[in-house]
């Protein structure tokens, strides 16, 4: 196992014991989770590889969102600039994921699958909705679906091992944003704990699950293409 994965799980588990015991160290180790995912995709990649820019800039604006999602509570500002933060990352993943497939063909199974997912998520967000938010959260999950899509539609042209990371990294961000706005705009609630451990496990393991993937497809690339 790289060594920067190691220092990864171990941050991960320091920062989910620090969200365990709500200490305000979270402000500390939080930064550092995307960043060090960041350095084990360099140390696995040539730098001057095309392939892994837009990823590094994905984590870039993960590791924005995330430090101005700490400071929601001070105001709504903070929340519509990490969604917009987010929002920048998932095209990043996009774009990673549309300009290396070569199935341009739509499948309308997962389409419509999404745009279920699509249509109930805004459905139950609706009434919590407020203020520009009415419009930047469904322009946000609809982005999120796109990202999903296209990881995996870009999976299914790679190994059975490679696939599985994309659906379930795929998966495990609609499903840690889908809490993030369940809780914050809806009536659904849970103990605090248990909203900052799901949202932060799920959020953890889907970019790294992503990351994973795509460090995996990268490496299975002609090599006069890195």
């Amino acid at each position: 196992m790289n060594n920067l994965i190691k220092l990864f799980i171990g941050i991960c588990i320091i920062h989910l014991g620090l969200e365990i015991t709500s200490s305000e160290w979270t402000l500390l180790s939080k930064p550092l989770l995307m960043p060090t995912l960041g350095l084990y995709l360099l140390s696995e990649n040539n730098w001057s590889s095309k392939y892994i820019k837009s990823l590094l800039l994905a984590l870039l604006f993960s590791t924005i969102g995330d430090c101005l999602l700490m400071f929601t509570e001070h105001d709504q500002l903070y929340f519509i600039a990490g969604l917009a933060s987010f929002l920048i990352a998932h095209l990043f993943y996009i774009f990673f994921f549309f300009k290396n497939t070569t199935q341009k063909k739509t499948s309308p199974k997962r389409i419509l699958v999404l745009g279920i997912y699509l249509f109930l998520f805004i459905y139950l967000l609706h009434d919590g909705l407020k203020g520009i938010l009415l419009y930047a959260v469904p322009i946000y999950a609809c982005i999120l679906a796109w990202m999903a899509y296209t990881a995996i539609q870009y999976g299914t042209e790679q190994s059975k091992k490679i696939k599985l990371l994309f659906l379930s990294g795929a998966i495990l961000f609609m499903l840690s944003d889908s809490l993030i706005g369940l809780f914050a705009f809806t009536e659904i609630q849970a103990p605090l704990l248990i909203r900052r451990i799901s949202i932060m496990l799920s959020y953890i393991l889907a970019q790294y699950l992503l990351i994973s993937g795509a460090n995996l497809s990268i490496q299975g690339f002609p090599s006069k293409k890195n």
